[in-house]
C-alpha cells in the first residue's frame, strides 16, 4: 500500500499546485483589472484636457478678432460664428476618433483578462476531474494492491499533463497581459498623437477661414456679392493667409 499511499500524496500535491495556481491566476487579474481601469481613465482626461485646449484657443481667436476688428457687421459675425461651430465639430469628431482608437487597443487586453479568467475558473474542473478519476480507480479495482497502483498511476499521468497545460496556459496568457499594459501608455498616446496632429491641422485652417471673413466682408461690400467671384476671392485669399 505504500506506493498507493505515494501516488495519493502526488496527486494532492498536484491539486494543491493547481489550486495555488488559480489563485494566483485570480490576484493578478484583479490587478490587470485595476491597471487597464486606471490607465484609460487617465488617458481620457488627458486627451479630454488637451482638446479643451483647442477649443480654448478657438475662444481666444474670436476674442482677439473682435478686438482687433472696430466695426463687426453681422456679416462678419454670421461667418465667424460658423468657423468657430465647425470647429467645435471638427475637434469633437476627432476626439471621438481618438477615444475609438483607445477603447479598441484596451478591449484588446481586457479579452486577455477575460481569456485568464475563464482558465482560472476551469482549474476547480481539471481538480473534479482527477478525484473522479481516483474514485473510479477505488471502484473499479475492490482496493487490491496491483490494479489499483495501476489505476492510480494513469490518474497520476493524466493529471500532471493536465496540471502542465493548465500552468503553461495561465503562465502564458499572464505574460502576454503584462506585455500588453507595459505597452498600453504608448500605444494610447499613438492613438492621441494622430489625433493631436488632425486637431491642430484643423485649428490652423479655422484660423484662417476666420481670418478670412473679414476681408470677405469687405469684398461684398464693394462688390455686391457675386457669389462666384466671392468664393474664388475667399479661396485665394486664404491660401494667402495660409502661406
Amino acid at each position: 500500500m505504500d506506493l498507493v499511499a505515494g501516488m495519493k500524496v502526488m496527486l494532492m500535491d498536484l491539486q494543491r499546485n493547481l489550486n495555488n495556481a488559480a489563485e494566483q491566476a485570480s490576484d493578478s487579474i484583479e490587478t490587470f483589472s485595476k491597471g487597464v481601469e486606471s490607465e484609460w481613465a487617465e488617458f481620457l482626461n488627458r486627451i479630454e484636457t488637451r482638446w479643451e485646449n483647442f477649443v480654448d484657443a478657438i475662444e481666444d481667436y474670436v476674442e482677439s478678432f473682435y478686438e482687433r476688428v472696430s466695426d463687426v457687421s453681422d456679416t462678419i459675425r454670421s461667418c465667424v460664428d460658423e468657423n468657430k461651430e465647425t470647429a467645435e465639430e471638427m475637434y469633437q469628431q476627432t476626439l471621438e476618433s481618438v477615444k475609438a482608437c483607445g477603447s479598441n487597443r484596451v478591449e484588446a487586453i481586457s479579452q486577455m483578462i477575460t481569456s485568464l479568467v475563464v482558465l482560472a475558473d476551469n482549474s476547480s474542473d481539471v481538480v473534479e476531474e482527477v478525484l473522479s478519476e481516483v474514485d473510479l480507480c477505488y471502484n473499479t479495482t475492490g482496493n487490491e494492491v496491483i490494479p489499483l497502483a495501476q489505476c492510480l498511476a494513469a490518474v497520476v499521468v493524466d493529471a500532471e499533463l493536465k496540471a502542465t497545460g493548465f500552468l503553461t496556459q495561465t503562465g502564458y496568457q499572464v505574460w502576454m497581459i503584462n506585455l500588453s499594459l507595459a505597452a498600453l501608455p504608448a500605444a494610447l498616446e499613438v492613438c492621441a498623437g494622430k489625433g493631436l496632429i488632425d486637431a491642430g491641422v484643423d485649428t490652423g485652417t479655422i484660423f484662417g477661414e476666420i481670418a478670412s471673413c473679414l476681408a470677405s466682408s469687405a469684398y461684398e461690400y464693394f462688390t455686391g456679392n457675386s457669389t462666384m467671384a466671392h468664393k474664388k476671392f475667399n479661396s485665394t485669399l486664404f491660401h494667402t493667409l495660409k502661406l
